[in-house]
């Protein structure tokens, strides 16, 4: 379905003189990936106010996008069971997330943090199988997701001085952080 959409608008840019008949392919493939990309951070925003977590979405994609660049983890087959994988993990870390808040603690973060910083260190990066990195680009990329998940156990650490009564962000950051660390770990246990 995206593929197709892609396809036509990248047809229609060629036939209006915007792009050249030869760069179709390669705008069709940017454009799949852009609708993808729209359509699964639409898809997260609904469903954290479907679970009346409005600002949810943005802590968990701020902890969860820069992991999931640097660090790699699952791939699914197509841009639709990308956007349908992802958005039930979403849903279910959301509901987690929404059960537990009241049992959270800033410790406990701190704890299931560290605990994806670690997975980190074990597993990143993941090379996707059809996109494999250069030594150079898996140095790079390791020491990146490296110092993002320390950041992110920073910021996490910054809930002991914040209080309990402004918990929910950093409930939906750990997620963010716990959601590509599964992802990681789904990565290694697909494609190994």
């Amino acid at each position: 379905m995206l593929s197709e959409k892609a396809i036509q608008l990248s047809g229609r840019l060629a036939s209006r003189g915007i792009i050249s008949a030869e760069d179709v392919e390669v705008y069709s493939y940017g454009l799949e990936l852009l609708m993808s990309t729209v359509l699964n951070i639409l898809l997260v925003i609904v469903i954290a106010f479907l679970f009346s977590q409005p600002l949810a979405w943005f802590f968990f994609l701020l902890s969860f996008i820069p992991l999931r660049l640097t660090a790699g983890g699952f791939h699914a087959k197509t841009h639709l069971g990308c956007c349908l994988v992802f958005s039930v993990a979403y849903a279910l870390l959301m509901l987690l997330g929404v059960l537990t808040a009241e049992l959270v603690t800033p410790a406990m973060l701190i704890g299931v943090s560290a605990a994806c910083v670690l997975v980190v260190l074990l597993l990143s990066p993941v090379q996707a199988p059809n996109k494999p990195l250069a030594e150079q680009d898996k140095r790079r990329n390791r020491r990146l997701s490296l110092v993002i998940a320390a950041v992110n156990l920073l910021a996490t650490a910054s809930s002991l001085v914040i209080g309990a009564g402004l918990i929910m962000p950093f409930v939906f950051l750990v997620l963010g952080q716990t959601g590509a660390a599964v992802s990681l770990i789904a990565a290694k246990l697909v494609h190994e």
